[in-house]
């Protein structure tokens, strides 16, 4: 007890000075293992994002197929149409 009563003043001292130490260790620690875990969140995130790009070419160009074949039919009857007139229109 004697050695407490002697040393109170160096424990009032270093007491807070290991907390705070402590504390940035530990914040240390946790900002690194965050990091990372946000670095993976990113790949995955990137990785999501390319495949959803790839999905959206892939659509694109099924739609523009689509949209292309609709015109083609769009225009063949409006051609056998003006076909059909000019050989009435001959005759």
């Amino acid at each position: 007890m004697s050695f407490i009563q002697e040393n109170i003043l160096i424990f009032l001292i270093l007491l807070p000075i290991v907390y705070i130490l402590s504390r940035d260790i530990i914040g240390i620690f946790n900002r690194k293992r965050r990091k990372k875990e946000d670095e993976i969140r990113l790949r995955e995130s990137e990785d999501r994002i390319l495949k959803l790009m790839k999905q959206l070419d892939i659509n694109r160009e099924a739609l523009m197929k689509q949209l292309s074949t609709i015109q083609n039919k769009i225009t063949l009857p409006s051609e056998e149409e003006n076909t059909d007139t000019n050989e009435q229109k001959r005759s």
